[in-house]
């Protein structure tokens, strides 16, 4: 079969060692070329198995095969955890939970806290239910992809419509003569620069539960924008370009989480940079509760 000619790399992770070394052999044993790791979670506790961007540090994992001990239960109530503990191998792959035990309310449970499939010790078999759940998940993924790209291209040319020359002259003599990117090309690359980064930290803020410079950041961009009179249709060409440039780059679950933290990041630089005109330009009176000072 044309499939099982790639070789695979596959993550056998467990929460009982005896039991994920016995399937890591069953799998090495029926397919002698692939790559198989072992890996005990209890060292993966404070940190996801994969990197955001899906990078294992032995390469591309193909598949995650976990592996859950006879003794593992779910206590009442506690379903939450099977999604954080499905959810540490959301970057790396499928994954296929194997257990020990028959238990259909646990198979179900895991699979809507995010699992690929799952399957009994019993009628586990490597040579086939690998290659299938890959190249099923490969396909599922190409098309994800495809219909992101299309959701992020439609959305670029629907901005783009917005900063032709015919749907921007009240912009225009509101702020600056022309546009950020054609008056002050530099400054225009700088802004995308540090847009470009803050896309980052949010999106690391949202995976880790990091506590990041974001909204400083945010702020002070916000700030810089409005010192060069930059408007709205400058923050909307910023982030078309971004898009554009972040168009089927990366996994489709990745590039959804992307365009969600951009549009908030833009909506939230929209509102910091009128408070900017608002305070410094217009010279409105403090809210109750407001600071004069930004920064």
């Amino acid at each position: 079969m044309l499939a099982q000619e790639t070789p695979l790399h596959v993550v056998v992770a467990s929460l009982d060692s005896s039991s994920g070394a016995s399937v890591a052999n069953d799998i090495r044993e029926h397919l002698p070329t692939a790559r198989v790791e072992d890996v005990d979670l209890s060292r993966f506790r404070d940190r996801p198995l994969c990197p955001p961007e899906g990078d294992h540090p032995s390469g591309r994992v193909d598949l995650v095969v976990l592996v859950l001990p006879e003794t593992f239960r779910v206590p009442e109530g506690s379903h939450a955890a099977l999604a954080e503990m499905i959810g540490q191998f959301e970057a790396c792959g499928p994954v296929l939970v194997v257990l020990e035990h028959h238990d259909d309310d646990l198979g179900i449970a895991l699979l809507r806290a995010g699992a690929d499939d799952w399957v009994l010790r019993s009628g586990f078999e490597p040579a086939s239910l690998l290659y299938r759940m890959v190249w099923r998940h490969r396909v599922h993924q190409e098309t994800s992809d495809s219909d992101i790209s299309d959701s992020l291209s439609g959305e670029a040319e629907r901005l783009l419509e917005m900063l032709s020359p015919n749907t921007t002259p009240i912009t225009t003599r509101t702020f600056t003569y022309g546009t950020v990117r054609k008056v002050l090309p530099d400054l225009f690359a700088t802004f995308l620069e540090k847009l470009n980064a803050l896309v980052d930290l949010a999106v690391e803020d949202r995976i880790y539960g990091s506590s990041s410079r974001v909204e400083t950041d945010l702020i002070a961009l916000s700030e810089s924008l409005g010192f060069v009179r930059a408007g709205p249709r400058d923050v909307i060409d910023l982030y078309v370009t971004v898009l554009k440039e972040r168009i089927g780059n990366g996994p489709a679950k990745r590039q959804a989480l992307v365009m969600e933290e951009m549009r908030l990041l833009v909506l939230r630089l929209m509102g910091h940079l009128a408070n900017h005109y608002r305070l410094r330009v217009i010279g409105a009176p403090l809210r109750k509760g407001e600071r004069g000072d930004q920064r």
